[in-house]
């Protein structure tokens, strides 16, 4: 039974997102990205990075960001869409800062990046990763499966960076 299993696996093609999942988590292609400390960065990432990245449509840290932003978005303000790059209210806050801890715990990219993918300072943010790793709910959603989070951003529709479908749309960047 197990060895069928594993002809039929073998014998089908990879999609893209599983291509591309393979290529990083092996460094065969590195993640690419605005959000590291230089105009442009291109580095290895594991696994769980890698499926992240894939999921967002190409080899770009901000695609994997826009992911997890919607999945933020859908799980602490459902029924409306909310823009974590604009949102000044508490609610807003709290998104940016799920979303750091979910990148740092899954090798994506640092707070630090996370912060400049919003536009925010990193110490107002690292401040709120605090209080999320405080909060039992928060840490509920921090803890979920990256399988999941996963399928539940291809049901949201989110898959391949297009966050337009659940109204995120990205913003120029906005200071605290």
């Amino acid at each position: 039974m197990a060895r069928a299993a594993l002809r039929r696996l073998i014998k089908r093609r990879p999609s893209e997102v599983e291509w591309r999942a393979w290529e990083m988590s092996r460094g065969l292609a590195l993640a690419t990205g605005n959000v590291g400390p230089h105009e442009a960065m291109a580095r290895p990432v594991e696994r769980s990075a890698a499926l992240l990245i894939a999921a967002g449509g190409s080899y770009d840290v901000d695609g994997a960001l826009d992911l997890l932003g919607a999945w933020i978005s859908a799980r602490i303000h459902p029924g409306e869409p909310l823009d974590l790059h604009l949102a000044s209210t508490p609610i807003g806050v709290r998104g940016r800062a799920l979303v750091a801890c979910l990148a740092v715990n899954h090798g994506l990219c640092s707070a630090a990046s996370v912060a400049r993918y919003f536009g925010r300072s990193k110490s107002t943010l690292s401040e709120q990763i605090a209080v999320c790793r405080s909060r039992p709910a928060d840490r509920h959603i921090v803890s979920t499966p990256l399988q999941r989070i996963l399928a539940e951003v291809a049901a949201l529709g989110v898959a391949g960076g297009n966050t337009e479908r659940v109204g995120l749309t990205r913003s120029p960047p906005r200071g605290d």
